[in-house]
């Protein structure tokens, strides 16, 4: 009888702690939800920032468009010399007005400053996605439901582990342009419009379907349409004006240097026609793989599968979401290039505030309380799961450690690289370089840097055989090694193997 009495105790023991433990749990549950800004901004920071510090960030983008903040820092123009063998002004390759208005925090943040205005960007989109829905009516659990469909969406994670893109940043900016149709701040909602589109020249084009598709959200509003109409033409005449007059003007071929869509003609108006004339084989190119890579083939498809996870399906009910997809999907879909297609770097980031607010809308329109959580706990489930599955081996190569924040490897590389910064830092910041792509984002704060093998007028030469020596090829690059080792005008000045910095010899300068 006293060790039955015991056990009794035992079990009542440890069914009291679960119990606890439960109620501790659901008390701490809703806390960490509300938290979620704070715990995703060091989850975003430990995948983007640690990329950096670890050579995992690149000439393209980040090295040209810091060096770009070194320029527009000191009130010149940036050349392109970061990535181009020959002069040319950056906005003829991309029409980004916001490097110049973020080139101030470099002498702030060095070369973090764009990471830094990255990551704080979606953090804050997120907190408007909130503030959106409360203000729509939602409710505090849905509208925090919609803010961690936002910050689990697929696309924020491959967009925050390659570098910086600045249609990020004009993602980031739409839940606060909805906001402020919804609440009639219609000037707010022109100024924000406007910032959008200086983002970047394709920007423009997507206004163009944003305005649209909210034009069908806002039926019953006629003032709030009047203004979108015009938001919608003002925004087509931007990309007119942006692609077709001044990125041309501002390029030394004189053409705009972004139309890769070969399947559809040689030309935006060649492209309009084809879709007009043939719409079926439209249709059947934004599933087929039209590219030489066999490896492509299950690209779209699964980058729609992630996208049905999250759920997209439920946009059926509000198709004014569906339509402000469009050109994204033509953009992804009919490039030439497949790795646009797919779940990879910044291709998918402008999806994450569209599926995010539109869902939640749906969400919040079915009547029974058992089916809508039901729903909305799927709904995060599937982005969950997709972003699970960006983590593992997919369609096509890319390197999963940049985004693997849970693994060791993330966090090291397979060479020292606190001595590798040892040798970078004993060259003079007024010194120009020429540097392999890793290394050009460390060293772009500079009036000139240049992407190796151009060497020009070049003071430093960095290179080594432990990163990727795209675009030339690791015989090339041994091969230069061995010239600079034996060229009366450079001198090795590294003092360790894992990386080759060269110094030209005074008075060898060409």
């Amino acid at each position: 009888m006293p060790k039955f009495s015991n056990n009794r105790g035992l079990k009542g023991r440890i069914g009291t702690a679960l119990k606890r433990l439960a109620e501790a749990g659901r008390n701490i549950a809703p806390i960490v939800v509300r938290q979620a800004p704070w715990l995703f901004l060091v989850l975003y920071a430990s995948i983007s920032w640690t990329n950096h510090f670890v050579f995992r960030t690149y000439a393209l983008d980040l090295g040209a468009y810091t060096n770009a903040l070194w320029d527009y820092a000191h009130f010149q123009f940036n050349d392109s010399l970061a990535f181009k063998a020959e002069p040319e002004n950056l906005l003829s390759d991309h029409f980004d007005l916001y490097l110049p208005l973020f080139s101030p925090l470099s002498w702030i943040f060095g070369t973090y400053t764009l990471l830094v205005v990255q990551v704080g960007f979606v953090v804050w989109a997120g907190i408007m996605i909130k503030k959106l829905l409360l203000y729509r009516g939602l409710g505090e659990h849905l509208s925090l439901g919609g803010m961690w469909l936002f910050y689990l969406f697929f696309g924020i994670y491959s967009a925050i582990s390659f570098d910086y893109h600045s249609n990020v940043i004009a993602a980031c900016i739409l839940p606060a342009f909805i906001l402020a149709l919804h609440q009639k701040r219609l000037g707010v909602a022109w100024l924000w419009l406007a910032f959008m589109i200086v983002g970047k020249e394709n920007m423009s084009l997507w206004m163009i379907f944003v305005c649209l598709g909210l034009m069908v959200e806002f039926y019953k509003s006629r003032r709030t349409l009047m203004h979108l109409g015009l938001m919608s033409f003002a925004s087509a005449a931007a990309f007119v004006v942006i692609t077709g007059m001044i990125m041309p003007a501002l390029s030394k071929a004189g053409t705009y240097p972004h139309f890769h869509y070969a399947v559809l003609g040689k030309s935006s108006g060649e492209a309009l026609r084809f879709m007009f004339a043939q719409p079926l084989e439209t249709l059947s190119l934004f599933f087929a793989n039209h590219s030489n890579n066999p490896e492509a083939d299950c690209v779209k498809p699964e980058f729609l599968v992630l996208l049905g996870l999250a759920g997209l399906p439920l946009l059926l009910r509000r198709p004014g979401y569906l339509i402000m997809m469009i050109p994204l999907f033509f953009q992804k879909f009919f490039h030439n290039d497949p790795l646009k297609w797919g779940i990879y770097v910044q291709y998918a980031v402008e999806f994450a505030p569209i599926m995010a607010i539109g869902v939640s809308e749906v969400i919040t329109t079915i009547r029974k309380p058992s089916l809508k959580w039901s729903v909305l706990g799927l709904c995060l489930a599937g982005s969950a799961a997709g972003v699970i599955h960006l983590m593992q081996p997919t369609c096509l190569w890319e390197e999963k450690n940049r985004i693997r924040f849970y693994s060791e490897h993330h966090y090291k590389r397979h060479y020292p690289t606190a001595l590798v910064k040892e040798q970078l830092n004993r060259i003079p910041s007024d010194a120009i370089v020429s540097t392999q792509s890793p290394f050009q984002p460390y060293l772009s704060l500079r009036d000139k840097v240049y992407h190796f093998p151009v060497v020009k007028d070049a003071e430093y030469i960095v290179l080594s055989t432990h990163e990727s020596p795209w675009p030339v090829s690791q015989e090339e690059l041994k091969e230069w090694m061995r010239k600079l080792d034996h060229s009366p005008e450079w001198e090795r000045v590294a003092t360790q193997s894992w990386v080759r910095i060269y110094k030209r010899r005074l008075n060898s300068k060409q």
